[in-house]
């Protein structure tokens, strides 16, 4: 993959424009935002592209030439555009000038990072709000219609596997004695603890599918979860993974079976590598979040109080749109999944 970490404090010094693109958000943001990113990377074919966001999302940019490279969000290029316009330095300046354009989702709302690309800019720029005011479709559609005005839908998210974090995945399956048995993976957080199916259910699934097809249970933790999620005695016949950088992660989902998790970046990263991906939604709207992909699967419950939102589900004093979603169903999901062969690998 053509990826690089960019750091800040480089020449600003270039064989040829780049074009930059701003990009804020997390995971599942990220995600939603690679179609986006591969329609400016074909719209600009001959220009290098520079993306100010996260630095280790670098695992997930596919392949093209030239050469993508990416710089964190933190960097003082990017930081000093949020100061007033009469201390914005020279080297700031220059450095603006040596984009070809600027697409940036950060900084819409803050007068201060507006009028620094509108006073010392003068390539193309855009500058979006990172979420949409009024915006009631899928949220990869509207990172798209920002740029793309009246062009076709947005392809559904990929994401091209490295060749090494491959050969890292089947080592570990010849480790753990994977290879050749049916592997779900199970990622029982999320980056809110309300958007969580009860931890116990995650439980009963992973014992039913050991017991169902003899199978084998990965359950990934990131950093979040660790501390209160993950205690060892929970996960008995299972293999716990967590610490992965997502190169390796998305190779790790990539070779399993099948994927159950709540609302996460996990599971846009799981649809994203085309394994077949089962999603619960509780207090976030799947029509705006859900994992867009081949094979992907939504379950919720219907109640006239869900989706509500984040905001109001942290106060919630029931939470029955994901307490009220048995194992059983989603058991019969599963089974319903495996009848019909849809696990085989495309």
């Amino acid at each position: 993959m053509n990826a690089s970490i960019d750091l800040p404090g480089r020449s600003t010094a270039r064989a040829k424009p780049n074009g930059l693109i701003v990009f804020p958000g997390a995971l599942g943001d990220f995600v939603c935002f690679l179609p986006t990113l591969k329609w400016i990377a074909d719209r600009h074919r001959a220009v290098p592209l520079e993306l100010a966001m996260r630095s280790d999302f670098a695992d997930l940019v596919f392949p093209r030439e030239p050469a993508v490279s990416v710089r964190s969000l933190d960097c003082h290029e990017i930081g000093r555009l949020f100061s007033v316009p009469e201390v914005l330095d020279a080297r700031i300046v220059e450095n603006l000038q040596s984009y070809e354009f600027i697409y940036s989702w950060l900084g819409a709302e803050d007068r201060g990072f507006r009028s620094n690309l509108e006073s010392h800019y003068r390539g193309e720029l855009r500058i979006l709000p990172f979420r949409p005011k009024s915006f009631s479709a899928h949220i990869a559609d509207y990172y798209f219609s920002g740029l793309a005005d009246g062009d076709s839908a947005p392809e559904a998210p990929a994401i091209a596997l490295q060749p090494a974090e491959v050969a890292w995945r089947r080592a570990l399956w010849g480790e753990r004695r994977l290879a050749g048995k049916k592997v779900i993976a199970l990622a029982p957080g999320s980056g809110a603890g309300s958007k969580n199916w009860p931890l116990a259910y995650f439980e009963a699934v992973a014992q039913w599918w050991v017991e169902r097809t003899g199978g084998k249970v990965l359950v990934l933790w990131g950093p979040a979860e660790l501390d209160h999620m993950a205690e060892p005695g929970h996960w008995k016949e299972t293999h716990v993974v967590h610490g992965l950088s997502l190169g390796r992660l998305a190779a790790l989902l990539a070779g399993c079976d099948l994927y159950l998790g709540n609302d996460s970046g996990t599971s846009h990263l799981a649809a994203a590598v085309g394994v077949p991906t089962v999603v619960l939604f509780g207090p976030t709207d799947p029509v705006q979040w859900r994992p867009r992909g081949k094979r992907v699967w939504i379950l919720g419950v219907d109640l006239a109080c869900s989706p509500c939102g984040l905001s109001v589900s942290r106060s919630c004093n029931h939470r029955r749109c994901l307490a009220g979603l048995s194992p059983e169903r989603v058991e019969n999901l599963l089974e319903g999944i495996l009848a019909e062969r849809l696990l085989d690998k495309v």
